[in-house]
Order: structure tokens, then sequence, then C-alpha cells
């Protein structure tokens, strides 16, 4: 899973080793139903949009969800993770930065 340093930071202090490792395998498996292996190997569209879920997926364990259910929702329905979390837009990369980023350290989400 490709992920912008700061976010991986962040995954890493959110979560502990056997949890990093279900919170990838979840992503795969999204990424693998949502993409064309064509589309794996390109790289940055996927890595987006790992960064995305990712994102939502720690912004809901921090507010309070249970990561079991966090991960559930996720495999069955991404989309409702992001909704509710305020990544469903446009704008996502620039709320996840707000909700995640340390402030003293603002650079791109990916890239």
């Amino acid at each position: 899973m490709i992920l912008p340093e700061w976010l991986k930071i962040v995954v890493e202090r959110e979560f502990d080793e056997d949890q990093c490792a279900r919170v990838a395998e979840v992503i795969t498996v999204v990424n693998e139903s949502t993409f064309s292996a064509e589309e794996l190997k390109c790289g940055k569209e996927v890595a987006e949009w790992s960064a995305r879920l990712v994102g939502a997926i720690v912004i809901s364990h921090r507010e309070g969800w249970d990561l079991d259910m966090i991960l559930t929702t996720t495999a069955l329905d991404w989309r409702d993770l992001l909704m509710g979390t305020g990544l469903e837009h446009g704008d996502w990369r620039e709320v996840l930065v707000t909700k995640l980023a340390d402030p003293s350290d603002r650079r791109p989400l990916i890239g």
C-alpha cells in the first residue's frame, strides 16, 4: 500500500502492528475489487485512493468507532465510510490534511 510519508506516520501512531496489517489487508481487497490489474500497476490513482480510504479509517477511529466495524464497513461499502468522514467530495485532500496532518507540516498529500 502506497501512502504519503506523513500519513504512514499518522497510521503507525494510531494503530499497533496487527491493526496496521488488518487495515492494509482491507485496503488491498478494496483496491483489487475497484481497479483493474493494469490500473493497480500504474500507481498514482491507486495511491491517492488508498490514502483517501486509510485517512477515512483513521478519522473514524479517532471519532470512537470500533476498528472491526470500520474495516467491515470499508469492505462492504467504502462509500459510507467516505461520507461519514467528510472525504466524499473533490476536496477530500484538503479535508484529510486538515483533520490529520500536523499543522506545522502541510506538504502535499501525494507526490
